[in-house]
């Protein structure tokens, strides 16, 4: 992204750049949340460092920023597994169910 502009007073959730980045925190502090986020979603964040006590500030240290990124979770379903069947073939077993997403294979005994 580009970096931020000397000067220029930055709001939570304000637009930052042109490639849709936005601004998620602007505080003085060791920690926030961001909780406007998708759900299974690579998100990434930089991290610049400012001074805005000084006249014509902000001040921000552009020569490097610190960087970071993660994955949020995967929503659990809303819905059970319903209507399951099994139908037997030869060498096979074709399963069908409602909200069904995930396809396990049983230990055989």
């Amino acid at each position: 992204p580009a970096v931020p502009a000397n000067g220029t007073l930055y709001t939570t959730g304000s637009a930052y750049d042109t490639f849709g980045d936005s601004i998620v925190s602007y505080q003085v502090g060791l920690a926030f949340t961001d909780s406007r986020l998708n759900t299974s979603t690579h998100y990434y964040y930089y991290i610049y460092a400012a001074n805005s006590t000084c006249i014509g500030g902000p001040f921000y240290y552009t020569t490097s920023s610190l960087n970071g990124n993660a994955f949020t979770n995967c929503a659990a379903p809303l819905l059970p597994a319903t209507n399951i069947t099994f139908t037997p073939g030869y060498n096979s077993i074709t399963i069908t169910a409602t909200y069904f997403s995930i396809y396990l294979k049983p230990e055989t005994k």
